[in-house]
């Protein structure tokens, strides 16, 4: 017991205060300019013309109002033509993705993509198609994207019976999940099957 009682006396205030070094004040130099966190004022540093001086004005950038061809008819095979030249010509004749800009007007296929956005849909669904189908010619690919678009935008056929034309084309059984991000990508675009005769 007087172990125990003799080990925890020598951590007492009065055991451990006079081994505490104090630091000699005569060799440490103070900075005045020392932030102390009293509160200082700005009487005299400070005038009210300052306040505010900075400020610059400035008027905003006019827009410029894009005026396209009013005498274009919703439908026209020529809708989206002056647009589909205009992004080719910025981009230097580069294409995105796997529809090429030479290949927007090849004959024979049903479907042609008018404007921008139908045109990056249908280049989603050029590559599910390229995907299911393996290393093929992009007229391949092209062709079986154009008739899976035509058997996705079919009415009268029920989604079980469009799921099987449309492996039966791609020679692969596709998951439903990825049948179903191509039906959602089909309703973006705006179809109408030309029927000959």
């Amino acid at each position: 017991m007087s172990d125990q009682h003799r080990d925890v006396s020598q951590y007492k205030y009065s055991a451990m205060s006079n081994l505490v070094l104090q630091a000699d004040r005569r060799f440490v130099t103070r900075r005045t300019d020392e932030a102390t966190g009293d509160p200082e004022s700005l009487a005299g540093r400070l005038s009210i013309q300052d306040m505010g001086g900075r400020v610059a004005r400035e008027e905003a950038p006019k827009q410029k109002k894009n005026t396209g061809p009013l005498d274009v008819v919703r439908g026209d095979l020529k809708e989206g033509e002056d647009v589909l030249l205009r992004e080719q010509r910025r981009k230097g004749g580069k294409s995105t993705g796997l529809l090429g800009a030479n290949e927007s007007h090849i004959e024979g296929l049903n479907y042609q993509p008018r404007t921008q956005a139908t045109r990056a849909t249908f280049n989603l669904i050029l590559t599910i198609v390229a995907n299911n189908l393996g290393d093929v010619s992009l007229e391949v690919i092209r062709s079986a994207a154009d008739v899976t678009l035509e058997y996705l935008k079919d009415d009268d056929m029920k989604d079980l019976d469009k799921k099987k034309e449309i492996d039966d084309i791609l020679g692969t059984t596709m998951p439903a999940k990825q049948f179903n991000e191509l039906v959602n990508l089909g309703k973006k675009i705006n179809y109408r099957l030309r029927r000959p005769g």
